[in-house]
């Protein structure tokens, strides 16, 4: 037990040739479950710590894909992205939006087409909020217009709980 041991529970190396048109795959799971699919998990990555609390991708019809976290005694089980570059999410041509949930409810979606990007809260009467913590500043920058509308009519500025208008 003397030194740094290294312990690799699998290796997987696979490369492909130069002749021709090659193929190399790391790993093919073909998950197959007669009439039990909604069940089954193609992937699982457990904690060592609490084989309750895992990581699971699942591909259904269609390519379908979910990816879980799980807390076995909680709801801890945050997803961490630590990027070292650019997030990329590249819809198809067919798809425009990006929908944001929460507890399995419609909350909002990100929309985008060729010439115009949107934030929308879902469902109806759902507000969006832009909010700077601190002394951090929030600016609309447009090198076109930059159109205000409400269906109501009502504009209200405040600064802090000092509401402004055109009235006062």
């Amino acid at each position: 037990d003397a030194g740094d041991p290294t312990v690799i529970g699998a290796y997987i190396n696979a490369t492909g040739s130069s002749n021709g048109t090659a193929t190399s795959k790391g790993l093919v799971i073909d998950q197959a479950a007669a009439g039990t699919a909604d069940t089954n998990l193609g992937l699982q990555i457990r904690s060592a710590a609490d084989t309750a609390d895992y990581f699971s991708i699942d591909v259904t019809t269609s390519g379908a894909t979910t990816i879980t976290t799980e807390d076995g005694g909680g709801v801890e089980a945050d997803l961490i992205l630590d990027i070292d570059g650019d997030i990329v999410l590249d819809l198809a041509a067919a798809s425009n939006s990006i929908l944001l949930k929460t507890g399995g409810a419609d909350a909002g979606k990100i929309y985008t087409s060729g010439t115009l990007t949107k934030l929308m809260g879902i469902p109806a009467n759902h507000g969006i909020e832009l909010q700077s913590n601190g002394t951090g500043d929030i600016e609309l920058d447009s090198a076109g217009d930059i159109i205000l509308s409400s269906n109501d009519g009502n504009f209200i500025m405040a600064k802090g709980a000092t509401e402004f208008s055109a009235a006062n």
